[in-house]
């Protein structure tokens, strides 16, 4: 968002105002706890509690009537009995989540185009919004009988949703660096699906993927790097069984009791100090 310099040095100066008046300043990830630290808030101050998945992913509750809120479709989205018809197994590229300012998608399309001769490979975007269609009018524009658009799932069924996908992709834009951190990764890992992130290999979330062998990390605008990575789990195993099992072991270290505890102590630190 493009403002005039003077008013941007206003916000910042209030914002780092208002942080170092905090108690505690709580951040998703180690990229945002240091540039938080850059602001001038005290490290000693800054407490890193991860995001966590549904519980609905890791326990569905059976017998469970959730309703999801109503939404404004424009069509694009296709039932998943339409959907799936085909018997042959498809190698599953699922993106489960908003796609916003933070989400490129540029590189998505271009891999989703070189990898349209491998009919094996489908790319799924669960969601059925303006941006949507945006991509839909791409895909028709290309051509590219590979993309797939399934619409949004009733919470009961979100775990059957992440476990449909081979590997899930997480894209953000190398300006979000420690301004979010996807949350859409954790499901993924809780699955036990290996992750391609299309982002900067030094945020939470590359970090993650590094320490655990949890996926691949491309560049933003490397599309070609993408469709590598997206082919060599469809065509190697071994390549996908390690990623998968490294997923698993992040998935049971970034389960939310532990955030939720770590909150919990942090809630009492700070009532007793």
């Amino acid at each position: 968002v493009k403002l005039p310099q003077p008013l941007i040095k206003i916000l910042m100066k209030i914002s780092r105002r208002s942080l170092k008046k905090c108690a505690r300043v709580v951040v998703i990830g180690r990229c945002m706890a240091e540039m938080i630290t850059k602001t001038g808030v005290p490290a000693a101050n800054v407490a890193m509690i991860a995001n966590w998945t549904d519980f609905e992913v890791i326990a569905p509750s059976s017998g469970a009537d959730h309703n999801l809120l109503p939404v404004k479709t424009t069509g694009v989205a296709k039932k998943p009995e339409e959907m799936f018809r085909n018997d042959s197994p498809k190698f599953r590229v699922l993106y489960a989540g908003n796609i916003g300012r933070a989400h490129p998608m540029r590189s998505v399309i271009e891999a989703a185009t070189i990898l349209s001769k491998h009919e094996e490979i489908e790319f799924v975007f669960v969601g059925d919004k303006s941006v949507h269609s945006i991509l839909a009018r791409e895909r028709g524009r290309r051509s590219l009988e590979n993309i797939k658009f399934m619409p949004y799932q009733p919470i009961e069924k979100l775990r059957d949703l992440m476990e449909s996908g081979d590997i899930h992709l997480v894209t953000m834009r190398n300006e979000a660096k420690g301004l979010l951190v996807p949350c859409k990764f954790y499901s993924g890992l809780t699955v036990g699906r290996p992750t391609v992130f299309v982002g900067p290999k030094d945020c939470e979330v590359g970090h993650v993927i590094k320490d655990y062998n949890a996926g691949k990390v491309v560049a933003v605008n490397d599309p070609k790097a993408l469709a590598d990575a997206i082919y060599k789990y469809r065509t190697d195993g071994d390549a996908w069984f390690q990623a998968q099992e490294g997923a698993l072991r992040a998935g049971q270290a970034y389960h939310p009791s532990h955030s939720l505890h770590k909150w919990i102590e942090l809630l009492e630190k700070v009532r007793v100090s």
